[in-house]
């Protein structure tokens, strides 16, 4: 019996620590200097290069190719893999999906955007109460941010409680 009572007692302050290992990271992370993307991600989003990606397939009018990449280390510490579109004039589309995250990651990747961006195009910015209820909610849809006007990128994060968090990158 106190065997069990002991590993009990350890298994309870194992994950305790756990918790606050992954908060301390949480609040280093958000305190990070970001003044570009480049702070953010390890993606050079300017210099598009497909030997760094798995080729996918092409569309079939041939005006754009679908590349893959997975990452060794998580982009923005939320995305494990990236699906790329390139179209032949140039554009270059970054899809960041993932299933797994919390409302924390959301609030750091949405605030570290918005130091570099700014205000998005519907005059939102740094993470807020509002976006908080958003998320809690059972079958939530939170609209997120979306920078366009002011930029020469497209930058489009959102989320859905049954497709996960979504980060759309067009440059």
């Amino acid at each position: 019996m106190a065997f069990i009572l002991t590993l009990a007692m350890f298994a309870i302050a194992y994950y305790g620590f756990k918790k606050y290992r992954k908060n301390r990271n949480l609040k280093r992370e958000e305190n990070i200097p970001t003044t570009s993307l480049n702070d953010i991600f390890q993606t050079d989003f300017h210099n598009f290069n497909s030997a760094d990606y798995k080729y996918v397939d092409s569309s079939k009018d041939g005006n754009s190719v679908n590349y893959t990449k997975k990452f060794r280390k998580k982009e923005a510490n939320l995305f494990d893999n990236v699906f790329v579109n390139k179209e032949n004039k140039g554009l270059v589309h970054y899809y960041f999906s993932t299933k797994n995250f919390n409302t924390d990651q959301i609030k750091i990747l949405t605030n570290r955007l918005s130091k570099v961006m700014g205000q998005d195009d519907a005059g939102k910015s740094q993470f807020n109460i509002e976006d908080q209820k958003e998320l809690k909610q059972k079958d939530f849809f939170w609209v997120g941010r979306q920078w366009q006007n002011n930029s020469d990128a497209l930058i489009k994060v959102d989320a859905y409680a049954t497709e996960g968090l979504t980060l759309v990158i067009t440059v």
